[in-house]
């Protein structure tokens, strides 16, 4: 019996590769250094005389642990944990941005008597993206212009006049959202509540319709400030970046029409920040050394002002209200001698 030998027939056919195998290893290489540089930077940048660690590395830091924290109203402890590690100073990342908190009494004095001199305000990037300013100007350069024109509006012969307004305001505020209601969300109101009286004691705006554009997308440019700055569609901060560009259009166009009512004498330079604001930059503007202002930029201007007053006075109202509801004695007390008219009552802001 014979057998044969069946020999493989030669073929010019060529063999590939999987162009899917090359895909995968050209991306795992890429990615490998890619994550192999950001570690050692991490690394190398943990080197400081500051105690302390910066966290994950990327955007990450220690964000995660701080947000948990501050959701859960425990934010303090982020400190304290780490004060009890550390000491009085220790460094860290938040959004992205390197750090150092300073804690104390000691730590307090030293920022407030340094201030432009060892330390200077600063801002993360984030805030840089959503208040914009023209011409790559600096955040914190334009802003210490803008708290020059603050005092007229902040010295007490200038407060009381606005006192009547607020009470006028807080008054209606109580009648449409608060009055005859069983249950109060304090939180949402007292922030529409200050929101509104903010962009009327600013600007002047009193519109309804204005008021509505400004205030819808408000709270994104706010949320958008504490969102990991990472300027994507669907993200926290990319929201924020549009929400900021819609408000900077509303405030524009009211600049543009007080500019107007200023010229024909309809408006008043004292009467609000805004009159004032344009008036004074209009004269700065003639100075040919200095970089314009340009009304984007007074627009950007607002908004920070709208943003940074916005959480610490809402914040602030809300925890006196839970004082006044955790102890009714205080409260029965600050009625002392107070007319019942538009009252609240406890029973009414224990839903918090």
């Amino acid at each position: 019996m014979q057998t044969q030998t069946h020999k493989p027939r030669a073929t010019n056919t060529p063999i590939y590769f999987s162009s899917t195998m090359d895909t995968v290893f050209l991306l795992s290489s890429t990615l490998l250094s890619i994550i192999t540089i950001f570690i050692l930077h991490h690394l190398f940048s943990q080197n400081t005389t500051i105690p302390g660690s910066y966290g994950y590395p990327l955007l990450i830091g220690e964000s995660i642990d701080y947000f948990k924290k501050l959701r859960s109203g425990t934010n303090e402890k982020f400190v304290m944990q780490r004060r009890k590690l550390f000491g009085d100073v220790f460094k860290t990342s938040i959004l992205g941005e390197k750090m150092a908190f300073l804690c104390g009494p000691e730590g307090n004095k030293f920022l407030f008597a340094n201030e432009n001199k060892l330390v200077e305000v600063w801002w993360p990037s984030s805030v840089e993206s959503i208040i914009k300013k023209s011409h790559n100007k600096s955040v914190t350069v334009e802003s210490a212009k803008v708290r020059q024109l603050l005092p007229p509006f902040l010295r007490a012969h200038a407060v009381k006049n606005y006192v009547a307004g607020m009470d006028s305001e807080l008054r209606q505020h109580l009648q449409d959202y608060w009055i005859g209601r069983d249950q109060v969300e304090v939180c949402p109101f007292v922030a529409k509540y200050t929101f509104a009286l903010a962009v009327k004691l600013l600007l002047g705006v009193r519109d309804p319709t204005e008021l509505e554009k400004l205030a819808v997308p408000f709270v994104e440019a706010a949320g958008g400030i504490i969102g990991v700055p990472i300027n994507i569609p669907g993200t926290r901060f990319n929201r924020g970046v549009k929400a900021s560009e819609r408000i900077r259009e509303v405030i524009n166009g009211i600049i543009a029409q007080r500019r107007k009512d200023l010229a024909d004498g309809t408006a008043d330079p004292s009467q609000n920040l805004l009159s004032h604001m344009i008036v004074e930059v209009d004269k700065r503007n003639q100075d040919k050394n200095n970089a314009p202002t340009t009304d984007g930029d007074m627009s950007s201007d607002l908004l920070g002002l709208l943003i940074g007053g916005y959480d610490t006075i809402n914040t602030t109202v809300v925890f006196i209200m839970m004082m006044l509801v955790d102890y009714p004695d205080v409260y029965q007390r600050v009625l002392t001698g107070k007319s019942n008219e538009h009252t609240i009552r406890v029973n009414q802001l224990t839903h918090l």
